[in-house]
C-alpha cells in the first residue's frame, strides 16, 4: 500500500495544503481543483473502501476540503512526518528521510508539491518560460532547491516581502514573507517537464 510512487504524490499534495488532526485522528485536503480533490478521495477509498471522505465547501471560497478519519493512514503521515495540526506554513519543512527514497519516489513527492504550490508562466515580457514553487517556509525552499538538483534541475530562490491582506482563491488572508523556487532555461525546464512535471 505505502511502497508505490502514489503514496508520495499524495503525501507531496498534502505538505502543499493538508491539514492534520492529530487528536481526532482527522485528515483534510484543501483546493479548487476538482481533479486533486478527486485524487485525495479516491485514494482515502483505497485504503478505507468502507468509508467516504466528506466533501466541505470552504466558506465564501470556491475552494473544496476533502476530509476523513484514518488511524492507518494518520500513523503513516506521522510516519513520514507530515506537519500535524501544530504546525504553520512558515515552519513547514521536508522530513530528512524524504532525501534518501528513490528517485521515483522523490519526483512523485515533487510533483505533488508543484500542483499545489506551483505554477508556469511566461516572464521577462513574454520572451521567457519559468516554473515556480512559492512557500512561507525559507527552509523548505531550499529543501525543494536541493531536492531539484538531485534531478539536475538548477533553480534559483528569491524572497518576496510580506503583504498586507489579500485573496487567494477566494479566501481573504494576511500574506507573510514567501521564498520562490524559480527554474528557468531550456535544460533544467525540460528534465524537470520529463522527470517531474505537473499531473493536472
Amino acid at each position: 500500500m505505502w511502497g508505490g510512487s502514489k503514496v508520495y504524490y499524495f503525501c507531496g499534495l498534502f505538505w502543499g495544503d493538508g491539514y492534520l488532526d492529530t487528536e481526532r485522528n482527522r485528515f483534510s485536503f484543501t483546493a479548487a481543483d476538482e481533479e486533486l480533490l478527486s485524487f485525495c478521495s479516491e485514494y482515502f477509498k483505497k485504503i478505507h473502501p468502507d468509508i467516504t471522505p466528506r466533501r466541505n465547501q470552504k466558506e465564501d471560497s470556491n475552494c473544496y476540503s476533502v476530509v476523513a478519519s484514518s488511524k492507518i493512514l494518520m500513523d503513516f503521515l506521522k510516519w513520514c512526518g507530515v506537519p500535524n495540526s501544530k504546525y504553520t506554513a512558515t515552519v513547514k519543512t521536508i522530513p530528512k528521510r524524504f532525501f534518501s527514497i528513490s528517485e521515483r519516489k522523490i519526483a512523485a513527492f515533487l510533483s505533488g508539491l508543484f500542483d499545489t504550490d506551483g505554477t508556469v508562466h511566461a516572464y521577462k515580457h513574454g520572451k521567457g518560460l519559468c516554473v515556480d514553487f512559492c512557500t512561507s517556509s525559507k527552509e523548505m525552499a531550499h529543501q525543494v532547491h536541493v531536492l531539484l538538483l538531485q534531478f539536475g534541475i538548477v533553480s534559483t530562490i528569491t524572497t518576496e516581502k510580506a503583504r498586507g491582506e489579500m485573496e487567494i482563491i477566494g479566501v481573504k488572508t494576511f500574506g507573510n514573507e514567501s521564498y520562490k523556487v524559480r527554474i528557468t532555461g531550456k535544460d533544467s525546464l525540460d528534465l524537470f517537464r520529463d522527470k517531474i512535471g505537473f499531473r493536472l
